[in-house]
């Protein structure tokens, strides 16, 4: 076996893992001022802003508005709505992927020793065929 290579993707975790806790941390200072500086660049009618970084380097900071839309509560009455108004395209019907994993799992896999073909065999007649099932196999560290 190549410790060396099992060394370096330890060592790697750790980086990766310190990495995306250095992100969340700026990501946390960033919504702490995020929405002061919308309020001032509101306030003087500012749409973009031309700074220069600590490190010198310029950067532009603009205001990007966005609307978004969602079903309130009743999801099945929008979708009826949209239907009676001839705006099917904005209706669909989907399998939730992570719901369906971990049933997948539970039902079929509880041991995580299962195949990823003999679960496809295993499944429902009425789900052969219709579902892929298959596996990540990753490292992980501590």
């Amino acid at each position: 076996m190549n410790i060396e290579a099992a060394i370096r993707f330890a060592d790697l975790d750790q980086r990766r893992k310190g990495l995306e806790d250095d992100i969340e941390h700026v990501k946390e200072q960033i919504s702490e001022i995020e929405q002061a500086v919308l309020d001032e660049m509101a306030d003087e009618g500012v749409r973009s802003l031309k700074v220069t970084r600590s490190d010198r380097t310029e950067a532009t900071i603009r205001i990007d508005r966005r609307i978004w839309a969602s079903a309130k509560d009743n999801h099945a009455a929008a979708a009826e709505e949209f239907k009676a108004m001839g705006m099917e395209e904005f209706v669909t019907t989907t399998v939730n992927g992570a719901r369906l994993s971990a049933w997948i799992r539970e039902e079929f896999d509880p041991k995580n020793r299962t195949a990823p073909d003999e679960i496809a065999e295993a499944l429902p007649d009425g789900l052969k065929g219709k579902l892929t099932i298959s596996e990540k196999v990753n490292l992980r560290s501590r």
